[in-house]
């Protein structure tokens, strides 16, 4: 970002305790997938060995994600690091709001509603898009302090930050991310688009991610024609 831009301005972020829901299926803190597909450990290491071949996070592990995250700019040896990492090489095929198609980013909300909101939102898109009748499907919550310089603060309400917080389009935000990632800034601090009052942040350097931990686990349960319920687990 130029010095002489007007826009975003940059600020400094001190947040404690932020939230990011990930499905269980993703989290470390079950089986690995894989070793619930056969009983044979030399079939679960054939298997391990194929999906290392095109697992986002171990390509970046070793410098071979093209246009994404190298070793030089993951995290290692901390807690949770495979979770960390894992967010920001698994872009999604078309990005997010403040990712592109290579280059991922850790999203959390502020606090747990804002989080639940917007995972709620999305899970919702995502099954109407597909046609799904039913859904049940469990979250972790990871709690993470975010403490740094440099994010682009969108919260302004002005016109050009509020075309990058449009809630059926992600193109005006990737495309300041884009500007971001050149100059290796933090990321962005954004109002939820989903949860009115709430905000939110979008991590473009993997170790602005403190402090991991888990949080509690929840039931997300959708029924056709009915709202999503969201339920905490014991």
């Amino acid at each position: 970002m130029s010095p002489a831009a007007q826009w975003p301005s940059l600020t400094s972020l001190r947040w404690d305790d932020t939230h990011r829901l990930i499905p269980e299926t993703y989290a470390d803190t079950t089986q690995p997938f894989l070793a619930t597909l056969s009983d044979n450990p030399a079939d679960v290491e054939a298997l391990t060995k194929i999906a290392a071949r095109t697992s986002g996070r171990t390509l970046a592990q070793n410098g071979k994600l093209p246009g994404g995250p190298g070793p030089h700019a993951l995290v290692f040896d901390v807690p949770y690091s495979q979770i960390i990492n894992g967010a920001f090489s698994y872009p999604g095929n078309k990005g997010g709001r403040f990712n592109t198609n290579t280059w991922g980013a850790w999203y959390a909300g502020k606090s747990l509603k804002t989080a639940l909101a917007e995972v709620t939102f999305h899970r919702s898109v995502l099954l109407t898009e597909t046609a799904a009748i039913d859904d049940e499907i469990e979250y972790v919550d990871f709690l993470a302090d975010i403490h740094g310089s440099q994010f682009a603060d969108l919260r302004d309400g002005s016109r050009k930050s509020r075309r990058c917080l449009d809630p059926a389009s992600h193109v005006q935000g990737q495309a300041l991310t884009h500007e971001l990632l050149a100059d290796k800034l933090a990321g962005v601090v954004y109002p939820s688009v989903r949860h009115p009052g709430g905000e939110c942040v979008a991590v473009l350097r993997p170790p602005l991610v403190g402090n991991v931990r888990l949080g509690a686990h929840y039931r997300f349960t959708w029924l056709a024609g009915a709202k999503m319920r969201v339920k905490p687990l014991p």
